[in-house]
């Protein structure tokens, strides 16, 4: 059963059932009103008949109310259809007695004095009393039960329109299939249903970049690894053709050894690039000291600096961000390598970390933010204003790149850690004469928790 008709035959059910005790409550309420209002009347007749003249000449035709005048113990007048025998043997106040097939409210007022001695009953028929009631009951509940169906077709209208919004998602969903993750748009849903859809477009675009993150993943390790296997393929027959020949030399392994760590570098780096998302990258944030890790990276790599005799500085403040420890230690791991690499022999490379307010907006920074700016100076080549915008580009190998091996995806998974932690990444001329990597990170930065 829909939504819709369950809540129609629900709200008409405690309508009808609303109207239904409201006409109960009325019905009873009106006779007691009723009944206080015909006992009053009684005792108006009453007083009237014990004060009329010529008492014995009264008579009624009115068939709800009767009386009897009692005197001494005799009947001296009544109404035409009153009994004979006295209604009631009460001397004062009422009472309810059966006569003639009915049921009679009876009012007895005795008037004894020096000159007069009298009982006077006046009764009202309770039919009387019921049918007053009945067709006050009915006068006040016939407009409702009328006005039913015209309720039902309000109450029926109005969740219509207002349910109009999921019905619309529901068909929005009905028409998806497997292979179609764009996003609901149900024009403006109202207050209750703004955050399904929201959550629904957020799980929709989550998986339309993990479906295009696969699809990249295929299509990257496809193109990128075709070239070191092809040149694998060919360092292994010129070996066997140097083993038949019985002219092995160093040079043949050493070649086959830069090629599969080559391939090895490849595959570490698509690795790297599709392991840090959003859904896995958030539940790892804590507390990271900047220096620390930079120190770390540094030395890790020192032995590469020190073979190429290159000088490195790092200047640091000592400032604690919240963020992805290893993420960052490849993030600074990519751009420090990429530096040693571009730097020639005896080069230099400068590193600083200093804490500065926001000048500009981006997708995670607002102007006048504190962050960390993290920069990256050598003193290698340096790159062209046009590479500098393309650096970032899964694959890209920028002119200064010429003669150097790699894989084009170091800069784009810096750009893409940077990312998560909310951050910016950019890139100019060093002052050493090569390139200059900033990198600009929120302090406290943790997706809003």
């Amino acid at each position: 059963m829909s939504i819709q008709r369950q809540l129609t035959q629900l709200i008409l059910a405690t309508v009808t059932l609303a109207t239904f005790f409201a006409g109960l409550y009325g019905y009873k309420s009106s006779a007691e009103q009723l009944d206080d209002f015909f006992d009053k009347e009684l005792v108006a007749y009453s007083s009237v008949l014990q004060n009329a003249s010529h008492i014995n000449a009264v008579t009624l035709t009115n068939q709800t109310l009767q009386f009897q005048i009692w005197r001494e113990n005799r009947l001296v007048a009544k109404s035409s259809g009153a009994p004979e025998k006295r209604l009631t043997l009460t001397i004062n106040g009422f009472d309810e007695v059966s006569a003639n097939g009915k049921r009679w409210r009876v009012y007895a007022n005795s008037l004894d004095d020096a000159n007069d001695s009298s009982i006077v009953i006046v009764a009202h028929a309770k039919e009387l009393r019921l049918a007053a009631a009945e067709s006050v009951l009915i006068e006040a509940i016939a407009p409702l039960v009328f006005a039913l169906p015209i309720i039902g077709l309000f109450v029926f209208y109005f969740i219509r329109k207002s349910l109009k919004p999921l019905v619309v998602l529901s068909g929005a969903l009905d028409l998806k299939n497997s292979t179609d993750l764009s996003l609901i748009d149900i024009g403006h849903p109202p207050k209750e249903l703004s955050p399904v859809v929201s959550h629904l477009n957020e799980l929709l675009r989550r998986l339309s970049q993990a479906f295009a993150r696969e699809r990249q993943l295929s299509a990257n390790t496809a193109h990128e690894l075709r070239t070191p296997v092809s040149v694998l393929n060919i360092n292994l027959h010129n070996a066997l053709k140097a083993f038949h020949q019985n002219n092995l030399s160093d040079d043949t392994f050493e070649q086959l050894q830069k090629n599969t760590d080559r391939l090895a570098h490849v595959i570490e780096q698509i690795i790297a690039l599709h392991r840090f998302t959003e859904e896995n990258f958030n539940e790892h944030k804590v507390s990271c000291d900047l220096e620390l890790v930079l120190q770390q990276v540094i030395a890790q790599n020192y032995n590469d600096i020190s073979t190429k005799g290159q000088s490195i500085e790092l200047n640091c403040q000592s400032q604690p961000v919240v963020g992805h420890e290893f993420a960052l230690s490849t993030m600074f791991e990519n751009i420090l390598k990429n530096a040693i690499k571009y730097t020639p022999l005896g080069g230099s490379i400068y590193v600083s970390v200093k804490r500065t307010k926001v000048d500009f907006s981006s997708k995670g920074l607002l102007p006048g933010q504190d962050c960390m700016l993290i920069t990256f100076d050598d003193s290698g080549e340096g790159v062209s204003q046009g590479d500098l915008e393309k650096l970032t580009e899964r694959f890209y190998r920028a002119k200064r790149t010429e003669g150097q091996k790699g894989s084009g995806l170091g800069l784009s998974i810096v750009n893409h850690i940077v990312q998560l932690h909310g951050g910016r990444l950019s890139f100019s001329s060093s002052e050493l004469g090569g390139l200059q990597v900033l990198v600009y990170v929120p302090i406290g930065h943790d997706d809003g928790s």
